[in-house]
Formats: structure tokens, C-alpha cells, sequence
């Protein structure tokens, strides 16, 4: 048995209108070179053999040639592993972008050597209430000097209320932006995920693969990993006897427990995240997710916040609720120990001979001395401010006109190393004092911006290590998914060469056949 007398031309039609085919997909690549999230597309061929030999009449010299080629349809270009790749650094650049913008937003309220010399700051201000301290020594009774003295204070405190306000500036950006901004965007993405999955697949089912669409999902899943660290499955279902679909399903592994996964969008369902605002001072802010119509995950809906080690809400939930040196709230805390350090410090060396309390350092304004002094509520004790009293300036020789003993003591308070505190558990179900510094006030404040700037500089370096990492498998997925005008310009030639010869052998068929009808007759 051999191909009928017209089979080569059904042959040659064929590869005509797979080599047409084959250049529409290639000017679809090339007229979306620039289209951002485009996958480059190709053509799928099998070869076309309807002819067979299964019969047992069938000759062993039976030459069964196919029958041309056909093509089945159009798919992307895809490297899912780079696709892996490319979000898990996502989401580290994800987190230490948060991580080192929240820090440098700190570093430029509290790292004081950008300022000039004649610019007033913490350190400075220090050293002027020093230096005012110094000329009431030597002018003691001299009221003009008091008062000198009275306004660096007033000057400092002003200025310790001014850094506490930036800081909390910053604290209430990063809960704006996180609650407000970061977490319904998410949503928006997980929903708009779960609505291309609906569509995809009526599409699929119904014969068309929803290429464009799911260039749209790939985009929205690519800005997903940057907030929070995913690994996305595509699972083949069997829709009818011949028809087989994926399903998409996003995960999270940071919350995968004893082997269980966490889905964040199961096909046609999606959590959402949302947020609880502390209520009360000093409580942590809380990200929770919505359980799914068929969750079986037993923390469904519950506090995840704990959980996440990538992605910007990672770092967002660490600057908000943390307390080591990468939070808002150790500064705040460092701010308020130096500030309530001082003040205890000169109200203990202001009292009289005798003991009487002249603080001059309050939280409220009053005469009472304040434990709860912090950097945001510091301030002049009104009975200071008021004239009722001032700077004690002796306690050793009260008889004697112009003894500065006392001046010199808070002198030397402000050169000497004082040790700075905090409560740390002892192991015994109680807390212990632990020192966490040792050194003069302006060395302390000095430390504060130092700490900072190495956590700046650590976070950049760690931001740029792993940006120019997903640049690079970025670059090696390009390569493998993106439009080259080269290899495009070569398919265009080679489909437009196959075209031509397909075209060439019909008229060669074309001549055979005319010879034999019209030839051999004669």
C-alpha cells in the first residue's frame, strides 16, 4: 500500500499551513518584544501518519509514509524551576527593602554626623548644657548664668521631644503603609490571582489556552513573592477523557507544618490577610489570614504573624513588634533610657544639703519627680522654670559665697560612665537587671546612631546581594522565556523557507502529474 495519488498533495497543503502557522506565532512574539511579562510562544508540531498496517492482509513490503505534519496548538516557554528561583529572591529583597528603608528613615532622624558644627542635636545640646554648667561655676549667685543654663535644658528637652515625635513619624509610616497599603494590595493580587484562575481554566476547558492571561497571572504571582515568601503548583485535573487542565495553587511555605501545606489561593479560592491594631500601648500589631471554604489547615484564620521569615510583611511585622536593634522599638526604648538617665541623674545631684527634692527635670511639668520620664515627655520642672529655685551649687560649704562643688559634681556627672539597664527573664519565672551599656550620656547616644548605621549598612549589603541575585536568575529566565529578535528573525526564515518549499512541491506533484495524464498519452 502506498499514499493515494493526491496524498502529497494534502502533504504539501499541510506544511503550508503549519509554515503560515509557524509565522504568526513568530510576529506574535516579535510585536510583543517589549510588552512587559510576555512568554515567548511556539508553535507545537507532531508529524500526521493516518496510514497503517495492522490488518493481516498487510504486506511486509508495505512503505507507509506520513502524511504531513499538523499543528496542535500554541504553548509558552517556561522554566518553572527559575520561576522558583526568581520568587524565592523576591522575597528577600522583598524583606530587606523594608528592613533597610525602615532603618535609613530612623538613621536619618538620630545619625547626627551629617550635621553641620553650628546645627543643633542631642550630642551637641549635651555638650552645651556642660559648657553652660562650666560658666555658672564661675559665676556662681549670678542669676543671668542660672537662666543660661535653665535654657540649654529647656533647649535639650525640646530637642529630646522633637526626636521622640520623628520616631514615632516613622513608627506610624510603617503601620500606614503595612496596614493600610501593603496588606489590601495583597488582597487585591490574591483576588485578582483567583478570578485569572476561573477564567483560565473556562478558557482551557472550552479550547483556549489563555496564553495573554497567563502572562497576567505570572506578573501578579512575580509582585506576590516580594510581600511574602510563596511556591506556587500547578496540578493536572481530568476534566473529560481527553481533556486535562492544571490547577494552580499557591503555598506558603513558611507556615507548612508536620508535612501540611498552608494554601494561600487554592484554584478558585483565595485568603485574604488582614490586620488587628494593638489596643493597648505596648501590644504587638497582629496579621491573621481568612480560612478557605474547604480549609482543613487547623490555624485557619488564626495569628500568623510569628510565622513569616521572607517578604516585606516580614520585615513590616519585625520593625513594628521587634525589640532588638532591627526594630522601631529599641531606639524608642534606647531614646527614653538616656533621656530618663539624665534627668534622674541631675535631679538626685540638684538636690539641697539637707535633701530636699529640686528636680530639675519632670514628665508633667511638676515638682514632683517623675519615674516615668521618657525622651517624648521630658521638660523643665516648673518650679525651676518658675524662679523658685535653681541650680544647687553647693552641698558641702553652704557658707561660703560662690561655692561651685555641686556644679563641678554635675560636671563630672555628664563626663562620667554610667551602666544603662534592662529587664531580662532569670530563668526562675522572674527578671533581673541586665547592663546593656556602660558610658557617659553623649557615648551612649553616640552608640545608638553607631548600632543603627551597621544595621543600615548590614541590610543594604543584604538588599543588594540578593537584588543582584534575582537580577541575575531574572537575566537566565529572560533567556529561556523572553523574545530574541535573533532567534525570532531565524524562525521567520525558517518557516518562510519551509513554506516555500512546501509550495515547491505541490507544483513538482503538480508537473508529475501533468506528465502522466498528458504525456504519456501520446
Amino acid at each position: 500500500m502506498i499514499n493515494s495519488t493526491f496524498g502529497g498533495f494534502m502533504t504539501a497543503r499541510l506544511g503550508m499551513s503549519v509554515s503560515q502557522q509557524a509565522l504568526n506565532v513568530t510576529g506574535q512574539n516579535i510585536t510583543n518584544v517589549g510588552t512587559r511579562g510576555y512568554t515567548r510562544q511556539r508553535l507545537d508540531q507532531v508529524s500526521l501518519n493516518i496510514g497503517g498496517a495492522s490488518n493481516k492482509y498487510s504486506s511486509q513490503y508495505l512503505i507507509n509514509i506520513g502524511n504531513g505534519v499538523l499543528g496542535t496548538g500554541v504553548s509558552q516557554i517556561r522554566d518553572q524551576f527559575l520561576d522558583r528561583r526568581f520568587r524565592n529572591e523576591m522575597a528577600e529583597v522583598g524583606k530587606y527593602n523594608i528592613h533597610a528603608s525602615g532603618l535609613q528613615e530612623l538613621a536619618d532622624i538620630l545619625d547626627e554626623t551629617k550635621l553641620v558644627n553650628d546645627e543643633g542635636g542631642i550630642h551637641n545640646q549635651l555638650g552645651e548644657f556642660w559648657s553652660k554648667l562650666n560658666d555658672l561655676s564661675t559665676h556662681v549667685g549670678d542669676k543671668e548664668y542660672d537662666t543660661m543654663v535653665k535654657v540649654s535644658a529647656d533647649s535639650l528637652c525640646k530637642m529630646f521631644n522633637s526626636y521622640a515625635k520623628k520616631l514615632q513619624g516613622v513608627r506610624n509610616n510603617v503601620e500606614t503603609d503595612f496596614s493600610t497599603i501593603d496588606v489590601p494590595k495583597v488582597n487585591d493580587i490574591l483576588k485578582k490571582i483567583q478570578d485569572l484562575n476561573k477564567s483560565i481554566k473556562t478558557s482551557q476547558i472550552h479550547g483556549d489556552k489563555a496564553l495573554e492571561l497567563q502572562d497576567e497571572r505570572n506578573l501578579l504571582l512575580d509582585e506576590l513573592a516580594t510581600y511574602v515568601k510563596i511556591d506556587v503548583q500547578y496540578d493536572p485535573v481530568q476534566v473529560t477523557d481527553t481533556l486535562v487542565v492544571d490547577e494552580l495553587k499557591i503555598y506558603m511555605p513558611d507556615l507548612e507544618a508536620n508535612g501540611q501545606k498552608f494554601a494561600l489561593v487554592d484554584d478558585t479560592e483565595c485568603r485574604q490577610f488582614r490586620t488587628q491594631k494593638p489596643q493597648n500601648p505596648g501590644d504587638p500589631w497582629r496579621l491573621e489570614v481568612t480560612p478557605l471554604a474547604t480549609d482543613n489547615w487547623p490555624a485557619a484564620g488564626n495569628d500568623i504573624t510569628n510565622q513569616l521569615t521572607s517578604g516585606s510583611f516580614a520585615s513590616s511585622i519585625k520593625l513594628l513588634n521587634g525589640t532588638d536593634k532591627d526594630s522601631i522599638q529599641y531606639y524608642q526604648t534606647m531614646l527614653d533610657k538616656l533621656a530618663n538617665q539624665f534627668a534622674s541623674t541631675m535631679n538626685e545631684a540638684n538636690k539641697t544639703a539637707d535633701g530636699t527634692e529640686h528636680p530639675l527635670f519632670t514628665s508633667d511639668g511638676k515638682d514632683a519627680t517623675a519615674a516615668n520620664i521618657t525622651a517624648g515627655n521630658i521638660r523643665i520642672a516648673q518650679a525651676w522654670e518658675n524662679n523658685q529655685y535653681g541650680i544647687t551649687t553647693t552641698k558641702k560649704n553652704p557658707a561660703v559665697e560662690g561655692a561651685a562643688d555641686n556644679v563641678l559634681h554635675m560636671m563630672s556627672l555628664m563626663k562620667q560612665s554610667l551602666q544603662y539597664t534592662q529587664k531580662v527573664p532569670d530563668g526562675a519565672g522572674g527578671f533581673r537587671d541586665e547592663v546593656i551599656f556602660e558610658g557617659t550620656f553623649q557615648e551612649f547616644f553616640t552608640n545608638m546612631g553607631v548600632t543603627l548605621g551597621m544595621g543600615v549598612q548590614s541590610g543594604t549589603d543584604m538588599l543588594k546581594n540578593h537584588s543582584a541575585l534575582a537580577g541575575d536568575v531574572s537575566d537566565s529566565r529572560d533567556n529561556v522565556s523572553g523574545v530574541s529578535l535573533d532567534e525570532e528573525g531565524m524562525n521567520m526564515m525558517q518557516f518562510s523557507k519551509a513554506y516555500q518549499a512546501s509550495a515547491r512541491l505541490m507544483t513538482v506533484l503538480d508537473e508529475l502529474l501533468d506528465t502522466l495524464i498528458n504525456g504519456m498519452g501520446r
